[in-house]
């Protein structure tokens, strides 16, 4: 038996009549991509101390910030809460992201 077989082929040759294992690899395909953008992101863009976070604790302290979007004459702003504790992590993030384009 051939045991070097891409994952890939392995997902996408299953035969079925109403292709529910398609489209559950695909589910699985895209929450693996969106984990290893979210890995990439903490390696090229975060603080040492949050490279080591996972992917809960991450969400937890870092994206779900409190703020208030705020759109005015076609632009849309985030202004964060002064008493937020990573507001400064934050919004370094947010810069070298930006520095991207």
């Amino acid at each position: 038996m051939n045991y070097n077989i891409p994952v890939s082929r392995m997902i996408f040759n299953r035969q079925d009549s109403n292709g529910f294992f398609r489209s559950q690899s695909y589910g699985l395909l895209i929450k693996l991509l969106a984990y290893n953008l979210l890995e990439i992101f903490k390696k090229e863009h975060c603080p040492p101390v949050f490279k080591s976070y996972t992917i809960r604790r991450f969400r937890r302290d870092i994206i779900y910030s409190p703020g208030v979007l705020t759109h005015h004459s076609r632009s849309v702003s985030l202004n964060i809460c002064e008493t937020y504790a990573h507001k400064r992590v934050f919004q370094e993030m947010i810069k070298s992201v930006r520095m991207i384009d």
